[in-house]
């Protein structure tokens, strides 16, 4: 295993956020996954349910979200990723991909 170091601000904002609030009160599922990977110079954190999911398209753009992009714009600038991918048939996933501190 390798110690690696990033920003707390993120990980709390995205924790609460993203895994807390919107995944729990919104998606009705039963499962929570979440992973890690670090890449070199990258950390990407997936947090994937097995709930009723929605169609991005036509979803009303939330808070919770919206707080943890602004975060992490905030944070990192262009250096980070974040993506949603969710389907009216069920499931979503949250990928965020933030630069390690070294």
């Amino acid at each position: 295993y390798r110690a690696i170091q990033f920003s707390t601000v993120y990980f709390t904002a995205y924790c609460e956020n993203a895994v807390i609030h919107n995944f729990s009160k919104h998606s009705k599922a039963l499962h929570i996954s979440i992973q890690t990977a670090y890449k070199t110079g990258e950390l990407e954190i997936v947090v994937a349910d097995n709930g009723i999911g929605f169609d991005p398209e036509r979803a009303r753009p939330g808070l919770g979200l919206q707080i943890v992009r602004d975060t992490l714009a905030m944070c990192y600038g262009e250096q980070h990723q974040f993506k949603v991918a969710s389907n009216s048939d069920g499931g979503t996933s949250v990928t965020i991909v933030v630069p390690t501190i070294s």
